[in-house]
């Protein structure tokens, strides 16, 4: 048993030691995992195992300590003689992970909140393997250290990014519109070389200064609408949260920060090939990117989009789109409350038959949920489902 708390102590560390190397948008592994959202999936699991590690650690040894002296030996695992100040260390990482983890998956913080709380995971780390160190041999020392120099590096960059410090190319904002309350409809104009990208992909941006205005300066990801005059990038950006609503309120000149490009949820079309794109609000704004890309013959594309009652920032991207549909397009505008069997009636009414088509989902988890079993039951391939989610929490 003393070997499994070991080896649990020290998958843990492993565990937590890759979940901040995955948090570094590395172009390489977000390949690798096939988009940034499955990369985060893959650094929310690590650790979300590495804690169920760190749990289990200290179980492990109490089990063992009560095999050999009953509860009076199990409970003297969380304090024993001449070990104070390791066990607290121990402890102390355990609890700020607990804290971390809970504020992750459970609570529903603002993000400037969310993000102090989910710094606390550095001391955390630090606190555990300051514990590892005391019961470690000489050779484990050395993975410790490699570890502990790893994760350091990797909250390092971490912090440089978010910072700008890195990766961050040079725009200004070169066009502002409000085509409907609450959404933003801008161009950015490149200073230097423009970034690369993709219909399909999004970047992070971060809004800074300009003559009367003052950005929040926090980068959010933002996915491109498409290619406004010359090298410029168009965004159509919603009022969601404390820094969106503020810079509905930007102003021409007002540089910013991109880092990017990132994603490739249209990355897999084949435009042979009969296309169902479905887009929920403001999902729609891949598809008007992947739209104005068109440049050849290209099997049929219905394009759905689904917004609310009265949701005029979900509809305000429409009104020009038709006459910039290519001629092999189609458009099906679908209002609702909710109700995801209207839309799937709607659906299918206008287009019948959807076996042999690929498709593309863009909106609100709960839309995307809930089409994708009725999509495999009326005989589309479940390798022809397609989506990205975009909560980076």
């Amino acid at each position: 048993m003393q070997a499994t708390a070991s080896a649990l102590g020290i998958a843990a560390l492993a565990l937590w030691c890759a979940s901040f190397v995955l948090m570094l948008r590395l172009r390489a592994l977000e390949r690798a995992a096939g988009g940034l959202d499955r990369l985060y999936w893959w650094h929310h699991a690590c650790g979300a195992f590495a804690y169920l590690a760190v749990l289990a650690h200290p179980l492990a040894l109490a089990a063992q300590a009560f095999d050999a002296g009953g509860w009076r030996a199990a409970a003297a695992v969380a304090t024993p003689p001449g070990e104070g100040a390791a066990v607290r260390a121990g402890w102390l990482a355990l609890a700020l992970l607990m804290a971390m983890m809970i504020a992750t998956f459970q609570v529903r913080l603002a993000y400037a909140r969310w993000r102090v709380v989910h710094a606390v995971t550095a001391p955390a780390f630090v606190a555990a393997i300051a514990h590892a160190w005391s019961f470690a041999g000489p050779g484990l020392r050395g993975a410790l250290a490699s570890m502990l120099a790893v994760a350091l590096g990797a909250l390092a960059w971490r912090y440089a990014l978010a910072r700008g410090w890195v990766r961050a190319h040079p725009y200004r904002v070169a066009r502002v519109g409000h085509p409907g309350q609450g959404l933003l409809d801008l161009d950015l104009e490149p200073i230097g070389a423009p970034i690369g990208w993709q219909p399909g992909q999004f970047v992070f941006v971060a809004f800074r200064e300009g003559p009367g205005w003052r950005g929040c300066g926090e980068y959010h990801p933002y996915t491109i609408a498409g290619r406004g005059a010359g090298q410029r990038m168009r965004l159509l950006i919603r009022s969601l949260g404390d820094c969106t609503a503020h810079l509905q309120t930007v102003r021409v000149g007002v540089a910013a920060s991109v880092q990017g490009p990132y994603g490739a949820f249209l990355a897999q079309r084949d435009a042979r090939r009969p296309q169902l794109w479905v887009a929920g609000g403001i999902g729609i704004t891949p598809f008007l990117a992947a739209l104005g890309n068109e440049t050849g013959p290209a099997a049929p594309i219905d394009l759905v989009h689904v917004h609310r009652p009265g949701d005029v920032p979900a509809r305000a991207c429409l009104p020009d789109l038709p006459s910039a549909l290519p001629q092999q397009a189609r458009l099906l505008a679908i209002e609702t409350a909710g109700d995801v069997g209207d839309v799937w009636a709607a659906i299918t009414a206008r287009l019948g038959a959807l076996a042999g088509r690929q498709v593309f989902l863009c909106g609100p988890p709960a839309l995307v949920d809930a089409l994708r079993p009725r999509l495999a039951a009326a005989g589309v391939a479940t390798g022809d489902i397609h989506s990205e989610r975009f909560d980076f929490r």
